[in-house]
């Protein structure tokens, strides 16, 4: 069963270096920015460093009523709000099964058919991609394209964030064409300045504009 929509329209994904002091700058920086959905995504740390700096970004985003989720790691991921899955992790249903009906659960999609499988296991939300090249899905996988991404995120039921390439420009861009929801890595972390950038991201979206 599927926990219902989240509320956050841009996912934060942290950028895989392992420097926790710098990416809780960026990450502290992007939750005052605006960005309430924050994944930590750092496959070098084992399961005991990840759960021990899982239960640190919790007393941060707490602060900020964000959402925080582990990639992957199921017990690092029953401290913090939720899980995201790729092909490497247990099915979705498994990850419902550990982590309970409260627990967000996200799933890597590259392919309508991977969205379907998603949507059919009880995901809560999926991101797609890359939309745009990226130098870390060169030679891996194909950029799907703006037209494509669109017509996914129109055809579902659950929330489909859109990841790859994406920055501010795209951003806006992608906004204007009706994907409200963004994931990014080096938008933010790649930034001079990640609260400014974090701002500009929120606000590239018509409907968050609205209510801010």
């Amino acid at each position: 069963m599927s926990r219902g929509t989240p509320e956050w329209r841009q996912l934060l994904i942290t950028d895989g270096s392992a420097d926790r002091d710098r990416i809780e700058r960026v990450l502290e920086a992007a939750l005052r920015g605006g960005i309430r959905g924050i994944l930590l995504r750092e496959k070098s740390l084992s399961t005991p460093e990840r759960v021990d700096w899982t239960k640190r970004l919790r007393e941060i985003t707490e602060r900020y009523e964000a959402t925080l989720l582990v990639s992957e790691d199921l017990e690092a991921a029953a401290l913090a709000d939720g899980v995201h899955l790729s092909f490497r992790s247990p099915p979705v249903e498994q990850a419902r099964a550990e982590l309970g009906p409260k627990a967000w659960i996200g799933v890597s999609t590259h392919d309508e058919g991977e969205v379907e499988r998603a949507i059919h296991g009880g995901a809560d939300y999926v991101t797609f991609g890359p939309v745009f090249d990226t130098a870390s899905k060169r030679g891996i996988l194909e950029a799907r394209g703006v037209e494509r991404t669109l017509a996914v995120t129109r055809a579902r039921p659950i929330p489909v964030f859109a990841l790859g390439g994406i920055d501010l420009l795209r951003a806006r861009a992608l906004a204007e064409r009706g994907i409200e929801r963004l994931a990014v890595i080096g938008c933010v972390f790649g930034a001079d300045a990640p609260e400014r950038a974090a701002r500009e991201l929120t606000l590239s979206n018509p409907i968050e504009r609205r209510s801010v």
